[in-house]
């Protein structure tokens, strides 16, 4: 089963789930990983960013790390403690919708990474039962080596990047800022050994003066830093906020049965489903991580009821619909005058999907049928008319079929030698939300 696969079920079992029982709010659901399991575990942080990780490993997928708008920043942080390198094949793993906790028993050491919302910054806290010594490794992407990235500055808790190949690239954020909540010594060279990881620059060794709790913060931004550094702060306060957040979401759609383990898989889907519900490009339903960090027409609305109709986030359904129909293609000598993308990304749209269209226009009418919003209804309708008149003039036949590109369906990969699933242009599916387009306009 494929990843988009999974997300429309996770849709489908969401849109059963809120029609069932409830109960009085939903329990934050967490998954316990023995020592030696290994299951990738993506977070994003509710904006353009995402931080993907291996449970019981170290970052070395190029996937791997913290990515906003579809570019890699920062690879990872290789943990030391009194000398010794934290083995992540040994922790025990926790994993929650809000973040990773590693625990290592034989040295009473637990590290929480996090996302923090809507900030492209990674959060790692980490405590121990006794004072030690902890240094760290970061690694940073965008480049491999030294000349791809150019110290801007550096204090005893912070240490600023600029990452080159970046600078002038649109939906960039070039500026990188390494804090941590206590002063730290470094060296370049003579590095412990270490994870050998896919790319990433290792910046050097950073060492702590012995404590019980440090916390280390990297964030990407368009702009340069300032001069305050919180990162003890940012990271305790990110996280608890991220936690309510997520707490709020789950209560919002509860639910309960007579099978514990159905009610953690439907919790899991809502969280799930939450996280991939983005603020990039104006907002939208990410189509699928780590692949399909952007937003597809047909794949988001097909999504849309289960993910924001039947939980009743109104607003927010309206906010996807209007961002979604500002792309529309409004060129009337354009081919594809009218259609909504196919995809829409931070360094292009694109417009080769047939069915991305009836999609939408269907889910305006969900939306009105779920919330009665005739307003909105007649605000948007200017889009939908648009829809349909670019989809007679350009692509319906003397049949009234509406006919399309060979792969211009869900059907759409693409290889050299053109479509691997030709389906023709008058594909069955396409006339019935052909029909239901017309229906709705």
């Amino acid at each position: 089963m494929t990843i988009r696969q999974v997300l429309l079920l996770t849709s489908f079992v969401l849109f059963l789930a809120n029609g069932c029982s409830k109960q009085a709010s939903a329990p934050i659901p967490s998954i316990v990983l023995s020592p030696g399991s290994d299951r990738e575990v993506v977070y994003t942080d509710k904006g353009d960013a995402f931080f993907m990780t291996r449970s019981g490993g170290f970052q070395d997928s190029p996937w791997h790390g913290l990515r906003a708008a579809k570019r890699p920043y920062f690879k990872d942080f290789i943990l030391f403690a009194d000398g010794k390198l934290l083995d992540r094949q040994t922790a025990l793993v926790t994993v929650r919708p809000d973040f990773l906790v590693r625990e290592y028993p034989d040295y009473g050491i637990s590290v929480t990474w996090s996302i923090l919302d809507t900030n492209r910054a990674l959060a790692v806290q980490i405590e121990s039962k006794r004072a030690r010594k902890f240094q760290i490794i970061p690694i940073l992407e965008g480049g491999t080596k030294p000349g791809d990235f150019q110290q801007l500055g550096r204090t005893q808790t912070t240490w600023d990047y600029v990452i080159n190949g970046y600078r002038n690239l649109p939906a960039s954020f070039p500026f990188l800022r390494l804090s941590f909540s206590s002063p730290f010594t470094y060296k370049l060279d003579s590095l412990p050994p270490n994870p050998d990881l896919t790319g990433g620059f290792q910046v050097g060794l950073l060492t702590f003066p012995s404590c019980k709790k440090l916390s280390a913060h990297v964030q990407v931004r368009k702009t340069p830093f300032g001069n305050a550094n919180l990162a003890a702060e940012i990271v305790s306060a990110g996280i608890q906020k991220r936690t309510q957040r997520i707490q709020k979401r789950l209560n919002q759609t509860p639910f309960k049965s007579n099978s514990p383990q159905l009610d953690s898989a439907v919790i899991w889907a809502h969280a799930s489903m939450d996280a991939l519900i983005m603020q990039q490009m104006g907002g939208g339903i990410y189509a699928g991580l780590p692949w399909f960090d952007e937003f597809w027409g047909r794949d988001e609305f097909i999504t849309f009821p289960g993910a924001v109709l039947v939980s009743g986030e109104f607003e927010l359904a309206k906010r996807i619909l209007k961002a979604f129909g500002k792309f529309q293609d409004h060129d009337p000598a354009s081919r594809t005058y009218g259609r909504v993308p196919n995809r829409a990304q931070p360094t292009d749209i694109i417009y080769n999907t047939t069915d991305g269209t009836p999609w939408f226009v269907r889910e305006v009418w969900d939306y009105y049928r779920y919330s009665g919003d005739g307003e909105f209804l007649e605000e948007i309708y200017p889009t939908i008319k648009r829809a349909a008149i670019g989809a007679i003039r350009n692509w319906v036949d003397e049949k009234g079929l509406l006919t399309h590109d060979d792969a211009d369906t869900w059907m759409d990969a693409r290889g050299p030698d053109g479509p691997w699933s030709p389906r023709g242009n008058r594909a069955v599916d396409i006339q019935q939300l052909w029909l239901t387009q017309l229906e709705v306009t």
